[in-house]
């Protein structure tokens, strides 16, 4: 099936092919794949069952809003992490989250999550989001921010931040 799935990606309409940076979530209960793609940036939605492309959401371009900040490098995935339970999607970009509603099919929240400016090979970045999590419990969800070491703690019912834990170390993966 995922040479089935990489054909639907690769016959999108998407400029880069599917060997660039893409990143990918799945609902076992929506049976859907989720791509997401740098060039444009944009979430395609795949149907498993029929193993078609079903939506196509775009996405805020966050680059725009700060001068000298790549669009995407390789090694950089953009995190995503798929809520069941709301039937939302959360779709790290550089410097900020878009939270998407899965019944409607749209964008329902943009979270800028830029904070200070740091410097990584050579290009100044206002965040980095490396990781996601949920705490389905207590409602929140836990952002790790790799530009400034800090791991972001937001409120899944408003989009609010709730607090930045400052670390030591840069965070790269949450568990």
């Amino acid at each position: 099936q995922l040479g089935v799935v990489t054909n639907v990606i690769e016959g999108s309409g998407e400029e880069e092919p599917v060997t660039k940076s893409m990143s990918l979530g799945l609902s076992e209960r929506r049976d859907e794949l989720y791509v997401r793609s740098t060039e444009p940036i944009r979430i395609t939605i795949v149907d498993l069952k029929t193993l078609e492309a079903k939506k196509i959401i775009e996405l805020r371009d966050e680059t725009r809003e700060y001068e000298n900040v790549p669009r995407s490098y390789p090694e950089y995935s953009h995190p995503m992490v798929v809520d069941e339970e709301k039937e939302r999607l959360y779709v790290g970009n550089q410097a900020a989250l878009s939270v998407i509603d899965l019944g409607e099919g749209r964008e329902l929240e943009y979270i800028p999550l830029a904070d200070s400016e740091r410097e990584i090979c050579g290009e100044s970045f206002p965040a980095l989001i490396m990781d996601m999590i949920l705490d389905h419990e207590a409602g929140l969800l836990y952002v790790a921010d790799l530009i400034n070491s800090s791991v972001v703690i937001l409120n899944q019912d408003n989009f609010k931040v709730i607090d930045r834990i400052s670390l030591d170390l840069d965070p790269v993966q949450l568990v």
